[in-house]
C-alpha cells in the first residue's frame, strides 16, 4: 500500500442548489398534464369557433354565358347548414353539394353561405352574366 494516499469523495467546487427529487418530478408531470389539458381544450375551442371551409368549383366568378341556368357545386364541411341565394341546400356526407340555378338576362348574383352549428359563417359570391339569346331572325 502507498502511504499518504487516502481515498475520499471530492466535493464539487460549487454545490448545485437544484437537485431532482421525487417531489419535483411529480410537480413537473402535473404541470405538463395541466398544460396539455388546457392546450387540448383551446385547440377544440378554436376548431369549433372557426369559419367552415367552402370551395366553389362551379361557376367561376364573372362567368359569361348564354345558358338559361347554371350548375352550382362545390364542397364544404358535411355538418354545416348551406344556403344558395337564401335557399337551404342538402350537403352530402362527403361535404359535396349541387344545385341548378336559373339565370335572368343580364347580371346574376349567386350567394353561397355555409354556417356552423355555433353560427360561424363563410360566404362566397359568384357573379354570372347571361347574354341575351339571339333570335334566328336577327341580322
Amino acid at each position: 500500500e502507498k502511504k499518504g494516499m487516502q481515498t475520499r469523495i471530492e466535493e464539487p467546487l460549487t454545490p448545485s442548489s437544484w437537485r431532482l427529487t421525487p417531489n419535483k418530478v411529480i410537480l413537473i408531470v402535473v404541470i405538463l398534464l395541466v398544460g396539455a389539458f388546457f392546450g387540448y381544450f383551446y385547440w377544440q375551442y378554436r376548431l369549433l369557433h372557426s369559419p367552415p371551409p367552402l370551395s366553389i368549383e362551379n361557376p367561376k366568378d364573372e362567368l359569361v354565358t348564354k345558358d338559361l341556368e347554371v350548375a352550382v357545386y362545390g364542397k364544404t364541411d358535411p355538418d354545416v347548414s348551406l344556403t344558395i341565394n337564401h335557399e337551404p341546400i342538402v350537403v352530402k356526407k362527403d361535404g359535396k353539394f349541387y344545385k341548378i340555378i336559373g339565370l335572368t338576362e343580364g347580371s346574376n348574383t349567386i350567394a353561397i353561405e355555409a354556417t356552423t352549428r355555433v353560427g360561424e359563417k363563410t360566404a362566397v359570391i359568384r357573379r354570372v352574366t347571361k347574354l341575351p339569346i339571339e333570335s334566328p331572325n336577327s341580322p
